[in-house]
């Protein structure tokens, strides 16, 4: 036998041979030297590894050795502790791994270095770490309140399209809803007041605005010129027609009867 080797003999043991047999690197032997670093475990009936010193937050693997669950790691100053790792800020929804770094969590989604979260299908995770759903186009005018679908803001109802709600507006004349109770004029009109505009021409005078640029002259009156101009059904002699069958004296003269306008008679003048 080589020196230094320790004779071993297995033998079958009995329930107190167990109990006062030794441990050897997880055998139980008989008639051999104790070897350092292990003892048999009497509840288990195994032999287990020494860890003089403890193992905190850890488990004693081998004699001397101790084991960390990760996230957990083994402190390098004291090799008899497992040290939690410590991250700042601090992980939400997630675990700090050894080298201090926010590790998601299964059935979760990161949403930034420090934050994970778990949403169910077709929601996602806000600013605010809540889930909220998910809609395939944006909502205008409204807000998605499930998935793919938008409930309308106040003083607003769906349109024809489920994505877009539209505003409502007790009456637009000439003008279009832009907002509850908004109006906003059309292309060529303007305000006359909060809901209803007007058409605007450029000139109109003796007649109104029909539409954008179209003036229609009133009784009386034709359009000559781009203007309205009134009409007399007499010749206006010295003077022009001012008003519809009414005759104005040009400067300088004086209106003798209707529809004539004469210069004004001298203190000589004997009526002719």
């Amino acid at each position: 036998m080589t020196k230094g080797m320790v004779a071993i003999q297995l033998v079958t043991l009995t329930t107190k041979q167990r109990r006062n047999s030794r441990c050897n690197m997880g055998l139980i032997h008989v008639r051999s030297n104790f070897q350092d670093g292990w003892q048999h475990n009497s509840e288990l009936d195994t032999c287990t590894p020494i860890c003089s010193t403890g193992c905190l937050n850890g488990k004693c693997v081998a004699p001397s050795t101790c084991h960390c669950e990760p996230p957990l790691y083994l402190d390098p100053e004291r090799l008899n502790a497992c040290l939690t790792p410590l991250c700042d800020p601090k992980c939400i929804n997630s675990i700090c791994n050894i080298n201090n770094i926010c590790e998601c969590e299964n059935n979760t989604r990161r949403y930034n270095k420090t934050h994970c979260a778990h949403c169910d299908e077709h929601y996602d995770i806000n600013a605010d770490l809540t889930c909220q759903p998910i809609c395939e186009r944006p909502c205008i005018n409204g807000e998605c309140t499930a998935p793919n679908t938008c409930s309308c803001l106040h003083g607003y109802v769906p349109g024809d399209d489920r994505f877009t709600c539209f505003p409502v507006c007790e009456k637009c004349v000439n003008s279009t809803c832009v907002a509850p109770n908004v109006c906003s004029c059309l292309e060529g009109y303007s305000a006359v007041d909060e809901s209803t505009c007007a058409p605007k021409c450029d000139s109109c005078d003796n007649g109104v605005c029909v539409a954008p640029g179209q003036c229609e002259c009133f009784d009386g009156y034709i359009k000559l010129n781009g203007s309205c101009q009134a009409v007399c059904e007499m010749e206006c002699i010295n003077g022009f027609c001012s008003a519809p069958n009414a005759c104005a004296c040009v400067e300088g003269y004086v209106e003798r009867y209707p529809g004539v306008c004469s210069k004004p008679c001298r203190t000589d003048c004997n009526g002719t």
